[in-house]
């Protein structure tokens, strides 16, 4: 996982890229940053500590039995879809 000093350069060097086609100037658009919630929620901590042991496809099966009005089903190209 990245560090956040690494996640901060390469936030800077999107919103460098992005300005290209997209005005920042005088709030004319906004890039925000997930961690300026996430880390008072301490979800990036979870991820670090936790998130390592488990597999993408094994957390999208808790998501399905945690919430079963969403259906992920598996394709068969082996990629998961959410419906």
């Amino acid at each position: 996982m990245m560090t956040p000093e690494t996640i901060k350069r390469n936030s800077e060097n999107f919103k460098k890229q992005l300005s290209n086609f997209i005005d920042f100037s005088e709030g004319k658009a906004l890039m925000l940053d997930n961690s300026d919630w996430l880390l008072d929620l301490k979800y990036v901590d979870f991820l670090r500590n936790i998130g390592v042991h488990f597999s993408v496809n094994r957390m999208l099966t808790f998501l399905n039995a945690l919430n079963p009005v969403w259906r992920i089903k598996a394709s068969p190209s082996s990629s998961s879809t959410i419906c």
